[in-house]
């Protein structure tokens, strides 16, 4: 199991990865995409990204430790990373994750992203629904939400490779077994691929 964040060090990340981008990000841009990566690892790796819960507000997930450390700028970009952040260095999973999520939700409005946590069934949804101010968002919901859209993300990406002969094989066994809905561990599929891509490459 690898290490377990503060969300205040992984947004940032965010906001280092924003940055070298060349954008900006707002308070609320970052409670977001820190839910998303927490969403990611979770349906990746079975793993907590972040130590802390998320909480149903109004406007979707949000850490309150993380919320506190940014209200100063209320809905301005920040502009300065949060100082005295517990910070323990990001493994090369942590950083490949988080530019990930960056090129996936990094491009959207706040209002976007708020908007794809409040969907029918999303977790955010069937917290809010307990009727309680601010409930905590049980993870076990998030990893089962999310889950799939790594699934379609997987099963996206196999077709793609299909094509290749070397690898059909090992694609082919992987589709069946997202298909039966199984964990995939990620390492097994870059076990089971890259090698091949490597190959033909």
């Amino acid at each position: 199991m690898g290490t377990v964040y503060d969300a205040r060090s992984i947004a940032n990340a965010f906001i280092q990865c924003a940055r070298k981008h060349g954008k900006t990000l707002t308070p609320m841009h970052l409670q977001k995409l820190v839910y998303f990566a927490q969403a990611r690892m979770l349906s990746i790796h079975r793993e907590r990204l972040i130590h802390q819960d998320f909480e149903a507000w109004q406007l979707g997930p949000v850490v309150s430790d993380l919320y506190d450390a940014l209200k100063q700028y209320k809905d301005a970009p920040v502009s300065q990373e949060i100082a005295n952040a517990k910070s323990d260095p990001l493994g090369l999973r942590e950083r490949d994750l988080i530019e990930r999520v960056f090129a996936i939700y990094g491009g959207q409005s706040a209002e976007e992203l708020s908007e794809l946590t409040h969907g029918q069934g999303t977790p955010w949804r069937r917290a809010r629904a307990s009727g309680n101010r601010r409930p905590v968002i049980p993870i076990q919901d998030i990893q089962d939400y999310h889950v799939e859209e790594w699934r379609e993300e997987v099963r996206n990406t196999l077709k793609e490779m299909a094509d290749d002969p070397a690898i059909r094989e090992h694609i082919s066994e992987g589709m069946e077994q997202i298909d039966r809905g199984e964990f995939v561990p990620a390492s097994e599929l870059a076990g089971k691929l890259l090698p091949n891509a490597t190959h033909r490459s």
